[in-house]
């Protein structure tokens, strides 16, 4: 286990659109969630700290962006 306030390197925002089909209630993309699966085990393999944020995208980028309005979401 690492030591309290390790570093995060590596932070993945997973919105519901990703993973589920919206046209089709109550649905999952395993492809997709076994691809982040994946990507998730080789992060750990090459010891980089890494978190998953699922949901809020709207909410993330309304209230966040405001403070970053000359910058795109991809560069802050």
């Amino acid at each position: 286990m690492e030591a309290r306030g390790s570093r995060v390197e590596v932070i993945v925002k997973v919105g519901g659109a990703a993973i589920t089909n919206k046209a089709v209630r109550e649905t999952f993309k395993e492809d997709v969630a076994a691809s982040i699966a994946l990507m998730f085990k080789e992060l750990h393999q090459q010891k980089i700290r890494a978190i998953l944020i699922h949901g809020a995208g709207t909410s993330i980028k309304q209230n966040f962006c405001e403070e970053h309005r000359s910058q795109p979401l991809t560069q802050i």
